[in-house]
């Protein structure tokens, strides 16, 4: 498994458990801490019909794949025999993590995929970027945050070299979905910059 995130190094356990039929029965998809499922595994696709979180975890379900559409976080140690109304057999891609990690402003990065999800790239007060494309992350961010802790705030361009300003984080702030502003794959140029 690749691990995108800084935090992987640490000793983390726990998974959330997807049942294919309710009452915990049938097949189980087991999804470890870190795990992301930008795709369903074969035969998994609109499927899942119970499940079980671990004390710890949390993760995000979405209806489309990518991380796309309709989504619901599901809550450390939480479980249900039934999946929520308008959920049955409806999953089409999933993230566990550690508790907070969707519902906090867990670290400073920008992200492939909503949800905080796919390929990261870490923002910082030095953050100076006149072009993402020799990055590889030209109009492919979909999510971005910024730390409660951070000292700095950051602004997101449509065009290299800081042209057509799309919005500013600064620290706290989250946009777990830009394609609900319309900045999704928008972003080409960005810029950091310390608080005073």
């Amino acid at each position: 498994m690749h691990c995108f995130f800084a935090l992987c190094s640490f000793a983390l356990s726990g998974e959330g458990r997807f049942y294919y039929h309710s009452n915990f029965r049938g097949r189980v998809l087991h999804v470890g801490m870190w795990r992301q499922l930008a795709h369903m595994p074969k035969g998994w696709n609109d499927k899942i019909s119970s499940y079980q979180i671990d004390d710890g975890v949390e993760c995000v379900i979405t209806k489309d794949s990518k991380f796309g559409g309709d989504y619901r976080y599901l809550g450390s140690g939480t479980g249900s025999t039934h999946m929520p109304r308008g959920w049955n057999d409806k999953v089409s891609s999933m993230m566990c993590a550690p508790e907070g990690y969707f519902t906090t402003s867990y670290e400073s990065a920008a992200y492939e995929h909503a949800h905080y999800a796919g390929r990261r790239f870490r923002l910082t007060s030095y953050t100076y970027v006149k072009n993402l494309k020799r990055y590889g992350f030209n109009d492919v961010i979909s999510s971005a945050r910024l730390s409660y802790n951070a000292d700095f705030a950051c602004e997101f361009y449509k065009h290299a070299n800081f042209k057509h300003h799309l919005f500013t984080l600064r620290p706290g702030q989250r946009y777990n979905r830009l394609s609900r502003y319309g900045f999704d794959n928008q972003i080409s140029s960005i810029r950091c910059y310390p608080l005073d």
